[in-house]
């Protein structure tokens, strides 16, 4: 009988690789369990009585996502609701290695993982789809002669392409003839004929620096926006009128910088516009394209932004108004404290020559006085503004007044707001730069409190005067659906959705159907149309346990703990053990990883390290997401330099508390920012920490991009002591002397946070002589999404802590 090892000691005999190697593929079976029954992606149709929810979702004992829907019936008997499978099976497939460059580059803005139809376009009035699928387009019509929906599956239908070379990506129908399909390819706009298969290059963009209808990396990867074209809702010129017209974004990056990064195909390297702190941004217009089936012409407007408000530098969002005549834009300046709403009604684009003189907005004969741009309303904010994409305009009922539904961080916190402003004449020429500058008649808010109003998608039913949105008014840790009248100054709110639950919620236009994603850290997700539908946890899955704590200053901070288990049982907990601790990190701001949310695929690795042994602990520390502008503020011009106090507090608060924690075996570990924060974690207490794995690192603020690290820290030149403090290539000195203390992580083709901050950071260590473990993945970018690559990585990773923890 063998003596057992005293509490807390190292196992005797350790795992070999391909030990550790199984436990990662268990894991990943686990998730995969999880993450393959969750629908998302919902779309509302309603065709008579009748209503279907069409989502995606991933057949049974499949991998790739695939259009689905359910039957919604006004009898609400049924106890559950079941999985229709909209399309046949067909050649959909996709893996990183056959997906093109810009397939993978738009899956890193995205974040996206999942293989198959990933998104999709819908067009109400003929009930049509268009996605894009491994690197071509398809579209299914699921209605009948009579209106109705199909009773069969679809097969998919694939638009073909003789003129197009290259790929076809953000496939859009148009509402009014979905007939016409609108996509990008090449750096130009395109519609084609589906039935005939006349194909139109629409844009013609010569210059390689200059683009249409795709945003700039800066707008897709700071700023959330994907699109950069948008079709006119209806025509205005008449019901039978056949002339169309597509709002869109040409991009210039003349002046920004060319990065180059290794090819993987062997063809020497990729070249990346990539506008470095400090340097150039790219610039953007917004052009119209009308068009008849037989004639196009480009429309522009006579002169840009500088004209009607104060240093504009990223046009951050655009589309069209409720009018369906104008089109709108939200234009922000560079230090990302001000932002304006500007009103463009058609006329202000107009038919310009070739080598013509711009006219500019003041000239009275080339820009009659009615069609020069409205600057609507301007929001500022001294720490920085977070884009969103809540406007909602409501019907013109006071002439001369415009209202809408907004939403700002003005108190600190985001909220719901209805704005009325006088659009009257002003002088031409006039820039407005300040909220005092628009004639605001009313600025009511809708909600209010120490909460935040989620900043994706509000729904407004105009009838009842009622305004549904998702929030966390209870607290941080759950998003609900609520609802609160916009006219009624009651400030009442109403939850519908179940406590004690995160959702994700879609609703219909009506605003009578929603549904919701939901689950907490006890409960896989489910979806609700009407009702619950409950699902079994899989085994093998131990949740984490949440925990709030107050730090020094008085903040109350979440967190949540992954208890050490084997095969899903705890292990001894309050006998005197303790065990190894990684805390995993992200800490920086706009990003929340504390929710009473099922933790599935997206914390896998940290089921994996509790698999094995490990408590793994996670803090939202100051500067996360959820808590309101002021709590985001402590990072303002210093990041790097408050986070780790409150996860060190964290961790020495709750090894006080529950006694299991080995503060004398801890391991700092993160990706991307968190990246940053591990090896900050080395930096600033080594005496904390122990082993330091940092993914995908910044290591100097000055090689990041601008629109997130100046909104953060300013410019270079106004804020220099905070570049410098938080720069690990200036700290490299202070890195630990002993070997097996520091790995670093990073793939080689990185379009995010470059490797040349790996490399960098290596040079500089070198320099000191001090001692670094490097893990190099030549074929990967920002996230790890080949499944060989993600195994190795996460086998190292145990590995790693298991030898040197």
């Amino acid at each position: 009988m063998n003596a057992a090892s005293p509490p807390g000691s190292p196992p005797k005999n350790k795992k070999s690789w391909s030990e550790l190697q199984l436990a990662v593929r268990k894991s990943h079976r686990v998730a995969s369990t999880v993450s393959n029954v969750t629908p998302h992606s919902f779309t509302f149709h309603h065709s008579g009585n009748e209503c279907r929810l069409y989502f995606l979702g991933v057949p049974i004992r499949q991998r790739e996502n695939t259009l689905f829907y359910v039957e919604l019936t006004a009898d609400d008997s049924t106890s559950s609701l079941e999985w229709k499978q909209l399309l046949h099976l067909f050649d959909s497939s996709s893996s990183s290695q056959q997906l093109s460059k810009e397939e993978q580059l738009m899956h890193e803005r995205k974040r996206l993982r999942s293989l198959g139809i990933t998104a999709y376009d819908h067009c109400p009035a003929s009930n049509k789809f268009a996605f894009s699928s491994c690197s071509n387009l398809f579209v299914c019509e699921d209605r009948n002669a009579q209106g109705g929906f199909k009773r069969n599956t679809l097969m998919p239908i694939e638009v073909k392409s003789d003129s197009s070379s290259g790929i076809r990506l953000d496939p859009q129908l148009c509402p009014s003839n979905p007939e016409l399909l609108a996509f990008v390819c090449g750096g130009d706009l395109w519609v084609t004929h589906i039935s005939s298969g006349h194909e139109h290059r629409s844009t013609d963009i010569k210059d390689d620096p200059l683009s249409a209808g795709t945003p700039s990396y800066i707008v897709q990867e700071e700023f959330d926006r994907y699109t950069g074209f948008w079709w006119q809702p209806v025509s205005t010129d008449g019901e039978e009128s056949d002339v169309y017209r597509i709002l869109y974004e040409e991009v210039d990056e003349s002046d920004v910088d060319i990065l180059n990064i290794v090819s993987t195909s062997g063809n020497g390297v990729d070249q990346y516009r990539y506008p470095k702190a400090g340097s150039e941004n790219s610039k953007s217009c917004l052009k119209i394209m009308e068009f008849q089936i037989c004639n196009v012409q480009s429309l522009h407007l006579p002169s840009d932004f500088r004209d009607v408000c104060t240093n504009p530098e990223y046009l951050v969002r655009a589309g069209w108004t409720n009018k369906r005549d104008e089109v709108y834009a939200q234009v922000l300046d560079r230090k990302q404290q001000t932002l304006h709403l500007i009103l463009l009604p058609l006329g202000c684009f107009v038919r310009t020559e070739k080598n013509s003189p711009s006219l500019g907005w003041a000239d009275e004969s080339g820009l009659p006085h009615i069609c020069r741009p409205t600057v609507l309303y301007v929001e500022k904010n001294d720490i920085w503004i977070n884009v969103h994409d809540i406007l909602h305009f409501l019907p013109q009922e006071t002439a001369g007044q415009r209202s809408f539904i907004w939403a700002s961080e003005s108190s600190g916190f985001n909220h719901l707001y209805l704005i009325t402003v006088h659009t009257g004449a002003r002088d031409v020429g006039t820039k407005i730069s300040g909220v005092d500058d628009v004639q605001v008649v009313e600025r009511t808010a809708i909600t209010s409190g120490n909460w935040i109003v989620e900043g994706k998608k509000i729904w407004v039913d105009e009838q009842k005067k009622l305004v549904y949105f998702v929030g966390c008014k209870k607290t941080p840790l759950e998003t609900h659906l609520y609802v609160a009248s916009y006219l009624n100054k009651t400030g009442v709110v109403k939850q519908l959705t179940e406590p004690l639950f995160s959702h994700s919620v879609e609703m219909d236009k009506k605003c009578t159907h929603f549904v919701t994603a939901f689950s907490n850290v006890m409960t896989v997700p489910s979806s609700k149309v009407f009702r619950i539908v409950h699902t079994e946890i899989p085994v093998g899955y131990t949740p984490p346990q949440l925990f709030s704590f107050t730090n020094k200053d008085g903040i109350e901070l979440y967190g949540m703990v992954f208890r050490p288990h084997k095969d899903g049982v705890d292990l001894p907990l309050n006998d005197g053990s303790t065990y190894p601790t990684v805390l995993f990190v992200y800490g920086g701001p706009h990003v929340q990883l504390v929710t009473n949310s099922f933790k599935g695929l997206r914390f896998l690795r940290l089921h994996t390290l509790a698999s094995q042994g490990y408590a793994v602990v996670v803090v939202d520390a100051r500067g996360s997401f959820r808590r309101g502008l002021n709590f985001e503020a402590h990072l303002r011009h210093q990041m790097g330099m408050v986070e780790l106090e409150d996860q060190v507090e964290a961790l020495r608060w709750l090894a006080e508390r529950d006694g299991y924690l080995d503060l004398n075996r801890v391991a700092i570990h993160g990706w991307s920012y968190g990246g940053f924060l591990s090896l900050m974690g080395l930096v600033q207490r080594p005496d904390v920490f122990k082993v330091g794995i940092a993914a995908a690192p910044v290591t100097d603020w000055k090689l990041y991009d601008t629109g997130y690290t100046e909104r953060y820290m300013g410019l270079p030149t106004t804020n220099p002591l905070g570049y410098d403090a938080s720069s690990l290539l200036k700290l490299a000195d202070h890195f630990p002397a002993e070997d097996n203390r520091l790995l670093i992580v990073h793939g080689l083709i990185d379009e995010n946070v470059h490797f040349h901050h790996t490399s960098a950071l290596v040079s500089e260590l070198i320099k000191q002589g001090k001692p670094h473990d490097l893990q190099i993945y030549p074929n990967e970018r920002h996230g790890i999404r080949n499944a060989q690559s993600n195994e190795h990585y996460e086998t190292l990773l145990l590995s790693y802590l298991q030898n040197h923890l």
